[in-house]
């Protein structure tokens, strides 16, 4: 069997067509058609959240209430004080002060309050020194009346940071303490807690000495005793018959005590009389005779 040329020719080309189309890039596969089963389970599975409900609008009536309290706390608010600035007339001016920011009469300083204070930041009268409150103090940061010195609460205090009345010293709390650390009354010394202690670390009261140990001039405070209920008191019949008896007896025996003392006077009376009645028979001159003389003797 002859091959000829041609089909040699035909063959070979069929191959080359077939390598060219082999070689080349595939097409794309059709994408396929969506599906709306998923989304549709998908809403079903999420949860359903609810749409938030309107607010209510206020009505005419509690706007204006809200508006009042509002007012009603800004006018509650403090204002702040609205001081002056510099100061240079301290008689002529309307008030006269002199320095800056003071609010009152007659003060020399700055930021002064009040009357007659001399210095920064007092609040009060008659003040001589820093940030005191009150009136007549001297010195710095007191609080209360008539102190001088520092730190000082209360009344009538002289020193540092003393905390009460009329106390002397330092850091003493109460009242006429004298010294340092003193708590209580009329302490004098350091450190001494109660009443009446002059010494050292005394905790009890009317003592002088150190630590209790020393002499006590004054027995401690008595307690109080409780209250008792009232009890009506009511009349004892025994008692009342005791003391009618008692008060009989002692009138008998006052009787019998006068009678005897009747009696012994009489006894005494008569005791005299006849005791006069024989001195008067002793004295008297023995009465002359009165027989007559016999006549028939004379006769014989």
């Amino acid at each position: 069997m002859q091959v000829s040329v041609r089909s040699y020719v035909i063959a070979g080309v069929s191959v080359v067509a077939a390598g060219f189309v082999s070689a080349g890039p595939a097409a794309p596969p059709a994408t396929p058609p969506a599906s709306g089963a998923p989304a549709v389970l998908a809403a079903a599975v999420s949860p359903v959240v609810p749409a938030p409900a309107p607010a209510p609008s206020p009505g005419p009536g509690l706007a204006t209430a809200a508006a009042a309290d509002t007012g009603t706390v800004t006018a509650l608010a403090p204002a702040a004080a609205d001081r002056p600035g510099i100061q240079l007339s301290f008689l002529t001016g309307t008030p006269p002060n002199l320095g800056a920011g003071n609010i009152g009469g007659f003060n020399a300083g700055i930021n002064n309050t009040g009357v007659a204070n001399i210095g920064n930041s007092n609040e009060g009268d008659f003040n001589i020194g820093t940030d005191n409150v009150g009136d007549f103090n001297i010195g710095s940061v007191n609080d209360g009346d008539f102190n001088i010195g520092f730190g000082n609460r209360g009344d009538f205090n002289v020193g540092l940071n003393n905390d009460g009345i009329r106390n002397f010293g330092v850091g003493n709390r109460g009242s006429l303490n004298l010294g340092v650390g003193n708590v209580g009354t009329l302490n004098a010394g350091f450190f001494n807690t109660g009443t009446g202690n002059v010494g050292f670390f005394n905790t009890g009261d009317y003592t002088i000495g150190i630590a209790n140990i020393g002499l006590r001039y004054a027995p401690p405070r008595a307690t109080t005793p409780a209250d008792e209920p009232d009890v009506t008191d009511e009349p004892d019949v025994t008692e009342n018959a005791v003391s009618t008896s008692r008060k009989s007896t002692s009138g008998t025996n006052a009787a019998t005590a006068g009678t005897s003392t009747s009696t012994a006077g009489a006894s005494t009376a008569r005791a005299k009389a006849n005791n006069n009645a024989t001195n008067a028979d002793d004295d008297k001159p023995a009465a002359a005779s009165t027989d007559k003389p016999d006549n028939d003797s004379n006769a014989d």
